[in-house]
């Protein structure tokens, strides 16, 4: 017998435009952020009050979940990552790196074609990786770069807000 009564729909062929990269993050402090609960479906209704916007530029940022399932112990979760570049290493943007290391946030991002998803439904985003570099030659990056991490029960929900 099955565990779930899943239902297939299954998808036509979509012939629309489509870009990859990311547009823009929205990042609040995961105690300033009303979560609700009890949410199912593709979409989850966010405040977007307590986030302050990060613009990134095009081509060096990025979103990828990687669903984990293990058959043994019937465990299953979904690791999101997101890697951005904060270009120019000066003294604010190394306070909010700081921050950022340092902290537990919720996490909204925002990619070329508009859509939005929400990092943070099941447990606070944290940094995992972080760092910064001066670059070698004229044309290398001068940037702090950092590596969000959130681990949900689900993919991440599309973002409708008030």
């Amino acid at each position: 017998m099955a565990c779930n009564n899943i239902v297939l729909a299954g998808l036509a062929k979509d012939c629309s435009s489509n870009l990859g990269g990311v547009k823009k993050l929205h990042i609040a402090n995961y105690e300033d952020v009303t979560i609700p609960t009890g949410v199912t479906g593709d979409t989850i209704n966010i405040d977007m009050t307590p986030f302050k916007e990060y613009h990134v530029r095009r081509g060096a940022s990025s979103m990828t979940s990687t669903a984990t399932k293990n058959v043994e112990t019937g465990n299953n979760f979904v690791t999101t990552i997101v890697t951005f570049n904060i270009a120019r290493m000066e003294a604010g943007k190394r306070a909010e790196m700081v921050a950022l290391l340092s902290g537990e946030v919720a996490v909204i991002v925002e990619d070329a074609n508009g859509n939005k998803y929400f990092l943070g439904e099941n447990n606070p985003v944290e940094a995992t990786n972080g760092g910064g570099t001066t670059g070698t030659a004229m044309t290398d990056a001068n940037q702090y770069n950092i590596e969000l991490t959130d681990i949900s029960l689900e993919m991440p929900r599309f973002v409708v807000s008030d």
